[in-house]
């Protein structure tokens, strides 16, 4: 009988009533055991269904206890493979090497719960970024193990980027446009933009007319009978409107504008507003409306001539005429021939009988077909020359489109061309001039901007693409963490994943970053002098886990005695670094790398040599074009096609010299390097590592001031999870607001905000008593020599660039730990 039971009984012994009681009171005990049991065993089976998230316990050391199906889902390990296995093994390196896992279940275990976001590994080695929490199971003696929950938030991160640079690669595009006006007007035909075409072509500036209905451009009697008002009408009923005529610039001048006007509508069908592009016609319509006039009143002098009674002063007056009419006409940069009423040639000029290959001489009084034959560009068919349509119909013929014309010594080119009526003082037609032009070069410029326009494609497809790659993940995470059935060890799978898929993101925009910068010479190297070897190793170190990822074997050659270098030495390794990638990439399974170096008088000779796929002959030329990207028949290889074309302008701006060979498809390639900046300087000793704090950073006040409410919320989260007391604003006004009542130590400030932007409310914060002290840092995501600069010139005491790492935020906290 249990100890507690004989207190209860004394030291007479049960009664048969008490025995009764006690069996009662026993097998009501074994009843709630076993509905306990069932519920535990249903919440077990509950647990092991859910897929979404990675959910299992681990003991007081970080042991795997249990395991569910999610948690084999998004990391990828059977419950046989990895219960009883240290939970750590989910981390990357950097993390385990920080002690991060003990961290966690240390914090945890303190304060009942962890939560945090990072990347995470799967067990086939991949990276996701995961959100984890983790909670204590305590029993009286305090915890006796964790559950831990983790989800992949991968998919979302990476679809707000995506959708950033798409917006703002297409409103780069639009604002560079010079030739052509292109704004947009709103439901009303007010004016909501304005590109630089638009202030080129109509006089405005964008802060002049945004705002404006966009009537303002058409004369007076186009705005009476409200021309404006029904091109709107008829874009919205058939979505698109085309016309032209004449339009006002903001001097008063008119100009000869051929119009577009389309109607803009959201995916439900509604009017959004509209898309007007505007495209200057004046100069071709008063070429062709002074060479009529010409025409027209050498056809009236013509037929004076025939019907004066006085012969000897109108022929002289008419030799004296056409031979002003014909200077005029052959100092006409196109080419023009005059026919009379019959078809037959009666002039050219020069630049007509260049092209048809005939003189006036031969050409004159012949059918216009003998000298002037035309065929499409695409059927080789004849096609009726200008000329015998406009004697047909008496009026104008336009430009006619895919005409050759074939010249007496059989040379084509492609033409375009266009006939006017000469008329005599009756009205009848006495002639017709002709008017054509050679189009080859105008052709051949279309096709470059047609090229660059499908190189311009394919690069946003490939971006698309390859942000599309890390932002699946991102979103897959975002949408676990989302999702109701969330357990906080999924964050252990989602983070990694996250994490890498983000660094993967910030390098693809770095890259681009560095070749902007480069072209547009904003670009400094950082020379100072390094040791080869440690080059090659740290460009070997960042490509070994590409190479190892295809097992492919590294082949290192140096020369036996130290060199030193005079060059930047991230810049140089990043380029052996992005050729080692190319190598890896480029070479099936199995193959072999070798990386040598070797000194030639005051050049080092870098090699990168492979058995990989090999460059076509017909692509040397162009490998290091931007955005060139070798297509190979077996598969389709990721990239952007920058790296080679920042390789090749770093390799430049340190004075060398990049070539590359390949004896053809599956023959390998290797790339030379050759660098004159062998020195005999001393290489600086590195700086040793800073030491780790001997205690916790104090308790600090931030104001976080950010007008992106999605960031300002993430920011303020981290901050106070780092145990810090934070505030939060959205613009720079409310900045200098909250800085004066919340006095804070550290002020945390984007630059470009609605009302205020960053710089002015430092200067302002600057200019007050209680702001003097104060520290001020900019965390915004211009990162350029001038950005900084500028911050510095406005009070801020630090400069971050967007995305900020926690590593940032705790040196940065460190660096300015004095609480007010």
């Amino acid at each position: 009988m249990p100890a507690f039971w004989k207190r209860i009984l004394g030291r007479s012994g049960p009664t048969a009533s008490t025995t009764r009681s006690l069996h009662a009171a026993q097998a009501g005990q074994d009843r709630a055991e076993n509905q306990l049991r069932r519920s535990e065993d249903q919440l077990t089976q509950l647990v092991a269904g859910v897929r979404d998230y990675a959910i299992f316990l681990l003991d007081r050391e970080g042991t795997v206890v249990t395991w569910n199906a999610g948690a084999e889902r998004i990391k990828g390990y059977r419950a046989d493979e990895i219960i009883g296995q240290h939970f750590s093994r989910f981390y990357p390196q950097e993390s385990i090497s920080a002690d991060w896992p003990a961290h966690e279940l240390a914090v945890a275990a303190e304060t009942g719960r962890f939560e945090d976001e990072g990347w995470r590994v799967r067990k086939d080695g991949t990276r996701f970024w995961a959100n984890v929490v983790i909670t204590a199971l305590q029993d009286g003696q305090g915890p006796h193990g964790f559950l831990k929950i983790t989800r992949d938030l991968t998919d979302r991160r990476q679809a707000e980027e995506e959708l950033r640079i798409s917006e703002e690669r297409l409103r780069l595009m639009i604002e560079s446009v010079q030739d052509y006006a292109i704004f947009m007007l709103d439901p009303d035909g007010l004016i909501t933009t304005w590109n630089s075409g638009a202030a080129r072509i109509k006089g405005y500036a964008a802060h002049e007319i945004i705002g404006e209905h966009f009537s303002r451009f058409y004369p007076e009697e186009a705005r009476q009978r409200d021309w404006p008002g029904e091109e709107l009408r008829r874009a919205q009923a058939a979505g698109r409107i085309e016309d032209e005529g004449w339009r006002v610039r903001k001097d008063g001048s008119r100009f000869w504008a051929n119009v577009v006007i389309t109607a803009l509508r959201d995916e439900s069908g509604a009017l959004c507003g509209f898309c007007k592009v505007t495209r200057d016609l004046t100069e071709r319509l008063q070429s062709e409306e002074n060479a009529r006039k010409l025409l027209q009143e050498e056809a009236a002098r013509a037929a004076a001539e025939a019907a004066t009674a006085e012969a000897h002063r109108a022929r002289e007056a008419e030799r004296q005429q056409r031979a002003q009419w014909q200077v005029t006409l052959s100092s006409i940069g196109d080419a023009v021939i005059v026919t009379d009423a019959d078809g037959a040639v009666s002039f050219m000029n020069a630049v007509a009988a260049s092209l048809t290959g005939w003189d006036l001489a031969n050409a004159k009084g012949r059918p216009l077909e003998e000298v002037f034959r035309i065929v499409n560009e695409h059927t080789r068919h004849p096609v009726e020359n200008p000329v015998a349509k406009v004697l047909r119909e008496g009026t104008v013929v336009g430009l006619a489109n895919s005409t050759v014309l074939i010249g007496a010594d059989g040379r084509e080119a492609p033409i375009d061309d266009s006939g006017a009526p000469i008329r005599g003082e009756d009205g009848a037609i006495t002639g017709v001039v002709l008017v054509f032009r050679d189009d080859t070069e105008r052709r051949c410029a279309l096709e470059v901007l047609r090229a660059a326009d499908r190189r311009k494609n394919e690069f946003l497809a490939t971006l698309a693409h390859e942000l599309r790659n890390p932002l699946a993940p991102i979103r897959t995470g975002l949408e676990l963490m989302r999702s109701r059935k969330y357990e906080p060890a999924t964050l252990d799978e989602v983070l990694p994943v996250v994490e890498r898929q983000t660094e993967q993101l910030v390098s693809l925009v770095d890259d681009l970053l560095d070749v902007s910068r480069v072209t547009r010479g904003l670009f400094r190297l950082r020379r100072r002098p390094s040791r080869l070897s440690g080059l090659v190793q740290a460009a070997v170190e960042a490509a070994r886990p590409f190479i190892d990822g295809f097992g492919h074997e590294l082949g290192v050659d140096l020369p036996p005695e130290e060199v030193v270098l005079d060059v930047d030495p991230n810049r140089l390794s990043q380029v052996l670094t992005n050729l080692l990638n190319n190598a890896a990439k480029y070479t099936p399974q199995g193959g072999h790398i070798w990386l040598s170096a070797r000194v030639e008088a005051q050049d080092v000779l870098f090699t990168v040599r492979d058995t990989g796929l090999g460059i076509p002959a017909e692509d040397l030329e162009r490998i290091f074009e931007m955005f060139t990207r070798i297509e190979h028949h077996e598969q389709e290889y990721a990239g952007l096609g920058v790296g080679l074309t920042l390789s090749k302008q770093l390799v430049e701006l340190h004075g060398g010299v990049i070539e590359v060979t390949s004896e053809g498809q599956g023959k390998g390639t290797e790339f030379r390097v050759r660098i004159p900046a062998v020195t005999t300087a001393e290489p600086a000793a590195a700086e040793p590592a800073a030491a780790t704090p001997a205690t916790p950073t104090p308790q600090l006040r931030v104001l976080v001031v950010d007008d992106n409410r999605a960031a300002a919320f993430m920011l303020t989260r981290l901050i106070e999870r780092m145990g810090n007391e934070v505030r939060s604003v959205g613009d720079g006004v409310a900045a200098v607001q909250s800085a004066a009542e919340f006095c804070p130590d550290i002020v945390l400030m984007d630059l470009l905000m609605p009302r205020m932007g960053g710089c002015e409310a430092a200067r302002q914060i600057r200019s007050q008593t209680w702001g003097a002290s104060m520290t001020l840092v900019a965390v915004t995501g211009c990162g350029l020599e001038e950005d900084r600069q500028m911050t510095i010139d406005a009070g801020f005491d630090d400069h971050l660039v967007k995305p900020v790492s926690v590593d940032a935020l705790e040196a940065l906290f460190a660096r300015h730990a004095t609480p007010r």
